[in-house]
């Protein structure tokens, strides 16, 4: 189907040319994306739980921040996260991340629990959940790295 361009709005050009032209991020490894996401969100104060959407070949197609919470908790709307991977049709590789303020890198039982919810409804869907991450403002802990998801 072909795009008719003179219809479209100036701020529409402006974002297509912009998709169109800048590189995209593509992900090797844990240790990549966990530079990456430290320089986003490691310094935040409040936490923020991250969604990160990656074509087949890893190339970052969205990073969505589902929800910010206080200094120590954050509550994930797991629907939000199924439609934002569906609305990309090559869309089936997905890490998420979250901070922690406090600068632990120890996963909570909350951590945990919403990990199980998460591989559950990629089971389902067929989505490919390369990594859970946790990040600080220096450090990350990769549920890859530590064997949690295979």
């Amino acid at each position: 189907m072909k795009m008719n361009y003179k219809n479209m709005k100036k701020s529409e050009l402006i974002a297509l040319v912009q998709e169109l032209t800048t590189p995209k991020y593509r992900v090797t490894g844990s240790y990549n994306i966990g530079k990456k996401l430290i320089e986003d969100i490691g310094c935040l104060n409040q936490e923020h739980f991250m969604l990160v959407v990656l074509d087949n070949n890893n190339e970052i197609l969205e990073e969505k921040i589902l929800n910010i919470g206080n200094v120590n908790s954050s509550i994930v709307d797991l629907a939000e996260f199924a439609r934002t991977i569906l609305r990309h049709s090559t869309g089936v590789n997905f890490i998420t991340a979250h901070n922690h303020p406090s600068g632990s890198l120890i996963p909570s039982n909350e951590d945990d629990q919403i990990r199980n919810k998460i591989l559950k409804i990629a089971e389902l869907f067929k989505f490919n959940y390369l990594d859970d991450m946790i990040i600080t403002r220096n450090e990350y802990w990769s549920a890859k790295e530590a064997e949690i998801i295979k």
